[in-house]
């Protein structure tokens, strides 16, 4: 009877078990609606974000489903949660989504929220991205690259890609990112100066195109400062207007008064935006002190930007 009776009990215990659930278990929210929502207008998708942000953690194992299964909409929303959410855990989906999405452009995003988490796992396929012929890819790493590329390999690629690469929107991101990678530390600063040494003006091949010779001097700004200013200031007038209006911006902040009659020049561009960028030059010398740069702009009469102007967007 002992027996049957401490069966009996047991019995009752594990049904009991069976119905209470263990108060120390934390299920895993339903987060479909979040997860789908994600595709819809963007507010809806904009909310349905912040709210998976404010859950944390806990949900990175829905979006890494979501970027296994969801549209390209869906898939890029998840990928800038993940980015949000920036703990190691979410490192692995956006390693696999910036290597293996279908979609460029979730590619690309994840890519770049590699390079906003900063975890070092992300080195390896940035890098390699590096050399993707497709410039959503390309870029995309290139800006990652100001967080995560220390490799010498990966330096000398960016160094590559700011004089030579056939986008100067690329040539842009890439002095930017060389530039943050110089003040992570004496061992970056040194490959980078290396890497530019490698690619001044006067080293390039006979052949090297205006936009070329107009980029490296750029690059050696990045090092030289204001001593690079006069080989951008002799560049400037075969340069593509994309190049132009970089050179026009950087300088407005480096440039002294030699840069001026090349800058008034610009003024005169069929390039609407290279005359912006030419007319906030000569605003930015002028609030230097830089004799000539007033009269250089009292002397404009064409469209004025109402405010001072950022690095150029393409």
């Amino acid at each position: 009877m002992a027996v049957w009776m401490a069966v009996g009990l047991l019995v009752t215990a594990c049904k009991r078990e069976e119905k209470e659930p263990n108060p120390y278990v934390v299920a895993p929210p339903d987060v479909s609606a979040q997860i789908h929502a994600l595709g819809e207008d963007a507010i809806t998708a904009d909310d349905a974000a912040q709210q998976l942000e404010q859950m944390g953690p806990i949900v990175i194992p829905a979006l890494a489903a979501a970027l296994a299964r969801e549209p390209a909409d869906v898939r890029q929303k998840a990928v800038e949660v993940l980015a949000q959410i920036g703990t190691a855990e979410a490192v692995p989906p956006l390693l696999a989504a910036a290597e293996h999405d279908a979609d460029d452009g979730v590619r690309g995003d994840a890519l770049r929220a590699l390079g906003t988490i900063g975890d070092p796992r992300g080195r390896a396929v940035v890098s390699a991205a590096l050399d993707d012929p497709k410039l959503v890819i390309r870029g995309a790493a290139i800006d990652a690259c100001a967080a995560l590329c220390i490799d010498p390999k990966a330096i000398e690629r960016l160094a590559e890609i700011a004089v030579h690469d056939e986008s100067p929107a690329a040539a842009q991101v890439a002095r930017t990112s060389l530039t943050a990678i110089r003040s992570k530390g004496a061992t970056e600063d040194q490959a980078v100066r290396a890497a530019v040494e490698r690619r001044r003006p006067n080293l390039l091949a006979p052949t090297a195109t205006a936009d070329e010779r107009s980029l490296a001097a750029l690059l050696a700004s990045i090092i030289d400062g204001a001593a690079a200013m006069p080989a951008v200031v002799a560049s400037l007038p075969g340069a593509s207007p994309a190049v132009q209006r970089q050179a026009a911006f950087v300088l407005g902040g480096l440039g002294d008064a030699s840069s001026i009659p090349s800058l008034r020049a610009l003024l005169g561009s069929p390039d609407g935006n290279v005359q912006a960028y030419a007319y906030d030059a000569l605003r930015g010398l002028g609030a230097r002190g830089i004799d000539g740069a007033d009269a250089a702009l009292a002397s404009y009469s064409g469209p004025k930007p109402a405010r001072r102007l950022g690095p150029p967007e393409f």
